[in-house]
């Protein structure tokens, strides 16, 4: 597409992140990173390395097919993938043919994996969601191409692709109507990485480019059949839910969050003492300058002199002083609580 007029992969890398900021507001921590290889002549190259090596393709037991040593690069926005696609299209293998003047001579596998988990919770549950975006190179004939030496050699390493994930899809669909049928996913490099893509947990969608013009009228035909094909397969979507024991680190940042709110809890505390104990000193005060007063002599109790006065002063801040001592003992108590809870989170 064009800046005026985002294509499909802009508008998906938006869309995730447009998603991931809405949510943050719920207490949800996310991270989202990304991967670029590509496959040629059946080699795997990691497209965001300078120089990468071949890779080799490992079957592991929770994670399904993945590719030993490719570099994963945690990213905050669309922009940035955006930079890293352009930095490894640089690095991608192209030629120039009788057909094009610069022609893909690899698939490319741009993979975004989300991971979305709730936050100060020791054994969370993550949501995890993966978007597979392969740009397919184009089949050749030798005849049109006029191709010879390498090019050749290329361009029939991407006809045999391109069939081994025609067979899948056949199969896939025959999978659907029958029942029974054997997927060939090992019959090349690609089809074994769009495994998880092309079946079971997933949602796949084909873009086919064609062409208008007369003499690619075949080519367009082919294509769309070749599209068609992908309509077959019926798949079952739910969520991906894993749960992940965090890191010794996330423990402590955990619990530094909470001996935080602890010592916040202490000084409100220490500030405004809680409602009840005041209460009961004010009820003990009164009591104890009823009790004071009922001590006096009648002509006391019933004088209005200065003597009287001043005694019954006294006794009132005696009773203060009683209350405020009681207050006292039960704040103490709630602060030894909390820190027997903090000393038990630690």
């Amino acid at each position: 597409g064009t800046p005026s007029d985002p294509g499909l992969m802009v508008l998906s890398l938006g869309h995730i992140f447009r998603e991931k900021a809405a949510n943050a507001a719920s207490g949800e921590e996310f991270t989202v990173t990304c991967s670029y290889l590509e496959v040629y002549n059946e080699v795997i190259y990691d497209l965001l390395v300078r120089s990468s090596g071949p890779l080799e393709l490992r079957e592991d037991p929770d994670q399904g097919v993945c590719v030993a040593g490719l570099k994963h690069i945690q990213v905050v926005s669309a922009a940035e993938i955006m930079g890293l696609l352009e930095e490894g299209n640089r690095r991608r293998k192209t030629d120039s043919t009788d057909a094009n003047a610069a022609s893909s001579r690899s698939h490319a596998v741009l993979e975004i994996v989300v991971r979305r988990w709730g936050s100060n919770h020791y054994r969370a549950n993550v949501l995890i969601g993966k978007l597979t975006l392969v740009d397919l190179a184009g089949s050749e004939r030798a005849a049109e191409t006029n191709n010879a030496g390498q090019k050749l050699r290329d361009g029939a390493n991407i006809n045999k692709s391109l069939l081994a994930l025609a067979n899948c899809i056949n199969a896939l669909g025959k999978q659907q109507k029958t029942g029974v049928a054997y997927v060939p996913y090992r019959n090349s490099k690609l089809t074994r990485l769009l495994k998880d893509s092309l079946r079971g947990n997933s949602r796949t969608a084909m873009v086919a480019t064609i062409s208008a013009a007369a003499d690619q009228y075949h080519h367009s035909v082919n294509t769309l059949k070749y599209a068609d094909r992908a309509k077959e397969i019926k798949t079952h979507v739910v969520q991906n839910v894993g749960s992940v024991e965090r890191h010794i680190t996330d423990y402590q940042n955990i619990i530094d969050n909470l001996q935080t709110e602890v010592q916040s809890l202490k000084a409100r505390l220490a500030d405004k003492p809680p409602a009840g104990h005041l209460a009961g000193a004010a009820d003990g005060a009164a009591a104890a300058a009823s009790d004071a007063g009922s001590c006096l002599p009648d002509d006391s109790r019933a004088g209005s002199g200065p003597a009287s006065s001043a005694f019954a002063a006294g006794a009132g801040s005696g009773a203060l002083s009683t209350g405020a001592a009681v207050c006292s003992n039960a704040e103490a108590e709630t602060l030894a609580w909390i820190d027997a809870l903090a000393q038990e989170i630690n």
